[in-house]
């Protein structure tokens, strides 16, 4: 990994760390959480980096995943399943900013707090 790449990284994780929760409209302003969890997953799927250009993608959508749990009323999709005893509930909330539809992954675990996930560009 580069210098400059990993320059970069640590600086999303700062400005990540900084958000910390958000209340989330849709949820009627239930308190939606940014750990360690959502931004690893930006980096990685199933423990594995992802390519450098999806990590760098999502990072730069990142900053628009708090305005759009603010301002957006509703979720897109909803879907649970059951992992090794696991129960996984994930809500899917979408919004465009400047002309860019973004969605963003809340997910939460055997009832526990609701947290960001991820978040993605669609056409």
């Amino acid at each position: 990994m580069n210098k400059d790449w990993k320059e970069f990284i640590e600086q999303r994780k700062k400005e990540y760390k900084k958000i910390g929760q958000i209340k989330c409209l849709a949820f009627g302003d239930e308190l939606v959480y940014f750990n360690k969890d959502g931004f690893n997953h930006l980096l990685r799927k199933h423990g594995k980096l992802r390519p450098r250009d999806q990590q760098l993608r999502r990072l730069n959508l990142l900053p628009h995943a708090p305005t759009i749990l603010r301002d957006i009323s509703k979720f897109t999709s909803y879907s649970e399943g059951f992992i090794e005893g696991i129960q996984g509930k994930f809500w899917t909330i979408c919004g465009t900013i400047n002309g860019l539809k973004i969605k963003v992954v809340i997910r939460q675990l055997n009832n526990g707090r609701k947290q960001f996930f991820s978040i993605m560009d669609y056409a």
